[in-house]
């Protein structure tokens, strides 16, 4: 089955079946959670920009998909009812396709009222979190509840506006050594080249460019690193590509270090 097809099937059972409005589906992950507009978007003659994110597919979206807009600009706020609701369909979810994976937030971020919604869902599915409102310190005390959780990796993303907050990052990993947070990094290259000494930390690139195959041969840059190099089937792609059969986003940050001290000790023996 392709994408496509996948998406038709989940936004039909999304309609008839499913009660919570916090799930969405998109062709890249199947379905997703978001909770609000992203608190990094302003809205600027009936528009969306993002200063930190230049290319925000979340802005595009929302710029091209009225109904998609409208949806996420009228969520209600969360409450105990909603959070019970939300429980109750990612059963529903779980039994219907099976899923092992779901994403909270394609279209926001992160908000401290969603941790309980993270905590049901990972009953259920891995909870993959792709952030750039974690990384700030106002919610450092979120991100460190979350270290460590059975079922929830954390994807923390930088980019050139925000890569100043990567060292603080980097100093709060060392002190928790939390095994379920990476770092990636939105880049396009040739502007930006993986390859420099500066994004050795970096577990995951996303690349604001099509054949990332070729170029990754090019460089030298290992297809693990790189995001959305497989289709819904797990069959290589050079475009966009599709997360159910790719497990590059549980790549740890920590585990990443351990190994690098561990190949340093056997170069020193």
């Amino acid at each position: 089955m392709d994408a496509k097809t996948q998406q038709g099937r989940v936004q039909r059972f999304l309609k008839t079946h499913i009660n919570s409005p916090y799930f969405f589906s998109n062709g890249k992950t199947q379905i997703a959670v978001d909770f609000r507009v992203c608190p990094l978007m302003k809205k600027v003659n009936g528009l969306y920009k993002s200063p930190v994110c230049k290319a925000c597919y979340s802005k595009n979206i929302l710029t091209v998909y009225p109904t998609v807009r409208k949806k996420i600009e009228n969520l209600p706020k969360q409450t105990a009812e909603s959070l019970a609701e939300f429980e109750k369909d990612c059963a529903q979810l779980k039994e219907k396709f099976g899923w092992d994976k779901i994403r909270f937030y394609a279209l926001s971020d992160f908000g401290p009222e969603d941790i309980p919604f993270i905590h049901a869902a990972r009953k259920y599915f891995t909870v993959d979190i792709i952030s750039k409102s974690l990384v700030f310190t106002q919610n450092e005390k979120y991100l460190v509840s979350l270290f460590n959780l059975e079922n929830v990796w954390i994807s923390l993303s930088f980019n050139e506006h925000n890569k100043s907050h990567m060292s603080k990052i980097k100093e709060i990993l060392q002190v928790y050594m939390p095994k379920n947070v990476q770092l990636n990094y939105m880049m396009s290259y040739p502007e930006e080249d993986p390859t420099w000494p500066e994004f050795n930390d970096i577990q995951v690139f996303h690349f604001r460019n099509n054949n990332k195959r070729s170029f990754c041969e090019k460089i030298g840059l290992h297809e693990s690193r790189v995001c959305g190099i497989f289709d819904i089937n797990g069959k290589p792609v050079e475009g966009h590509g599709h997360c159910s059969s790719c497990n590059n986003c549980h790549e740890s940050y920590i585990g990443q270090k351990d190994s690098n001290i561990l190949l340093d000790s056997v170069a020193c023996v």
